[in-house]
C-alpha cells in the first residue's frame, strides 16, 4: 500500500473543559445535561448541524425501551431526563401517547419537534455545544484519555477534558484510545435500515390495519414479483396523511450484512436503501390499503445502523442477564424492550424474544466502563454486551437512561477525585433516584 508521510503537527488547543461528551444523540444529550446539572463545565460535540442522533438523522419514528408491559398497563422503565423530553414534545403536539404492541410499548414522534426540543434543552441547560465537528483522534497520556483532536471547517484542533463520554454510537473515541472490543464478526451483525416517510396517506384507513395485516399485504407484493427483503413493518402515523415506516433491510449484494465501519460499504448501503424505497413505494401503493395515492416524501438523512463496535468493559451484559431479568447491584438503567434481531435467520421478518409479564432487567454501570483506558465512559449502543444482549439494550429509551447515568457517574468521580472505575456507586444511584430515574 502506498503511503504519504505527514509532517509532525502542532495542534492548537481551543478549549479545556471538565467533561467532554462526544455525540449529540439521545445518550450523549442526557449525559451532557446530567453532568451540567451537577455543576460541572460540560462541552458537547456533534458532527451534524442538529441534535438527536439516530432519532433525527435516521428519523427513527418512535422511541423504544421506555416501558414494560404488566397486565393491561404500560409502566415506565425509563424516566428522569427522558420524561422531561417527552413532556416538552407533548407541548408541541410532537409525540403520541404510549402505544402497546404485543409485550412492548413505544411512542411515535415528529422529527422537527424532536430537533426543537433538544435545542431548547441544551441551550437552557448551559451545556457548551459545538456542531459540525468530527472527533478524529484521542489524546492520550499513557492509558489515560486527556481529550480529543477534532476536525472541522476551522481545521485541526484539540479539546482537553478531565473526563470524556463516548456517545458516538460506534465507540469511535474508545477505538482511538485503544479500548478492547467484543469479537463479533461482521457476518453476525444486524442489518441496517433506511427509514421511509410518507405523505398523502389515507390514515383513517391505515390505522385500522394491524402489524400482521401489513405483513400479509407485503407478502402478497412479494408473490406478485416485487423483491422485498423484509415484510415486517413498524409504521407510525405522524399526523393526518403522514406515516413513518421502518421496513427496509440493507445488505451487500450477496445478502450478507454490511460493515458499518467501512465507508465504501456504507456508501453502497445508502444508495441501495433508496433503491429499496422505490420498491416499497410500489408495493405499498398496490397492496396496502390507504396508500393508493400516497408517496414517499423523504428518507432519513442517514441509514439506521443497529450494531457496530461493542466495547469490552468491567462487566459484559449477557443474554442470561436479560432473559432472567437480573437486577445488578450497580444498576443504573432499566429495560423491558424485547430482544430484537434483524438477521438473515429471521427470513423476511424480525426475530423477537419476549419477557414474561412485568419482567425487566437492569444495566450495570460496569458495562459503561471500558477496560484498559482511564477517564472514559462509553454510553449508548456501544456498551459492553454480547450480540444478543445488545439487541435489547440498544433501544433509544435505554440509551437515554445510560447517558444520564454516565453524566452523573463522571460528576461523582470528579467531585470525589476518584477514578471512574472506582466511583462510589451508591452516590451515583442516589443522584439518579433523586432526579427521578429508575435503576432497579
Amino acid at each position: 500500500m502506498r503511503v504519504i508521510e505527514e509532517a509532525a503537527k502542532k495542534t492548537p488547543v481551543i478549549l479545556e473543559t471538565e467533561v467532554l461528551v462526544v455525540g449529540g444523540g439521545p445518550s450523549g444529550i442526557n449525559a451532557a445535561i446530567a453532568a451540567k446539572r451537577q455543576g460541572l463545565d460540560v462541552t458537547l460535540l456533534e458532527s451534524n448541524g442538529f441534535l438527536g442522533g439516530i432519532l433525527t438523522s435516521v428519523t427513527l419514528g418512535n422511541i423504544c425501551g421506555l416501558y414494560m408491559v404488566a397486565g393491561d398497563e404500560l409502566i415506565p422503565t425509563v424516566q428522569g431526563i427522558a420524561t422531561e423530553l417527552i413532556d416538552r414534545l407533548k407541548k408541541r403536539g410532537g409525540v403520541s401517547n404510549p402505544r402497546r404492541w404485543k409485550k412492548a410499548g413505544t411512542i411515535a414522534f415528529d422529527v422537527f419537534s424532536m430537533k426543537i426540543a433538544y435545542d431548547e434543552m441544551i441551550v437552557e441547560s448551559g451545556v457548551r455545544l459545538l456542531s459540525y465537528v468530527k472527533a478524529v483522534k484521542s489524546v492520550m497520556d499513557g492509558n489515560t484519555l486527556k481529550g480529543v483532536i477534532i476536525e472541522s471547517k476551522a481545521g485541526r484542533q484539540a479539546i482537553l477534558a478531565k473526563a470524556v463520554i463516548d456517545a458516538t454510537g460506534d465507540a469511535d473515541i474508545a477505538a482511538s484510545a485503544g479500548v478492547p472490543f467484543q469479537n463479533i464478526p461482521v457476518s453476525q451483525l444486524q442489518y441496517p435500515s433506511t427509514m421511509l416517510r410518507w405523505s398523502n396517506v389515507d390514515t383513517e384507513t391505515y390505522k385500522e390495519l394491524s402489524r400482521e395485516d401489513l405483513t400479509e399485504c407485503l407478502e402478497k407484493a412479494v408473490k406478485s414479483g416485487i423483491n422485498l427483503p423484509r415484510t415486517n413493518v413498524s409504521g407510525h402515523i405522524i399526523r393526518a396523511g403522514e406515516v413513518h415506516c421502518n421496513v427496509t433491510r440493507i445488505s451487500k449484494e450477496d445478502g450478507s450484512p454490511i460493515n458499518p465501519l467501512d465507508p465504501w460499504e456504507l456508501t453502497h448501503a445508502e444508495i441501495k436503501g433508496r433503491q429499496q424505497a422505490l420498491r416499497y413505494e410500489e408495493a405499498f401503493k398496490r397492496f396496502v390499503p390507504g396508500f393508493a395515492d400516497a408517496y414517499i416524501n423523504d428518507t432519513g438523512a442517514a441509514i439506521g445502523i443497529r450494531e457496530s463496535r461493542l466495547i469490552k468493559g468491567e462487566y459484559t451484559l449477557t443474554e442470561d442477564d436479560v432473559l432472567s431479568s437480573r437486577k445488578h447491584d450497580d444498576g443504573i438503567a432499566c429495560s423491558a424492550w424485547p430482544i430484537e434481531i434483524h438477521s438473515a435467520g429471521a427470513g423476511r421478518g424480525t426475530e423477537w424474544v419476549w419477557y414474561d409479564d412485568g419482567e425487566y432487567y437492569n444495566i450495570p454501570l460496569r458495562t459503561l466502563i471500558p477496560l484498559e483506558v482511564e477517564n472514559l465512559l462509553v454510553s449508548g449502543r456501544s456498551l459492553s454486551a454480547t450480540h444478543v444482549a445488545h439487541a435489547t439494550a440498544r433501544s433509544s429509551g435505554t440509551c437515554m437512561a445510560m447517558g444520564e447515568a454516565a453524566g452523573i457517574a463522571i460528576a461523582v468521580a470528579l467531585k470525589d477525585g476518584t477514578p471512574l472505575r472506582k466511583v462510589d456507586i451508591t452516590k451515583v444511584q442516589s443522584e439518579l433516584l433523586r432526579n427521578g430515574a429508575i435503576i432497579k
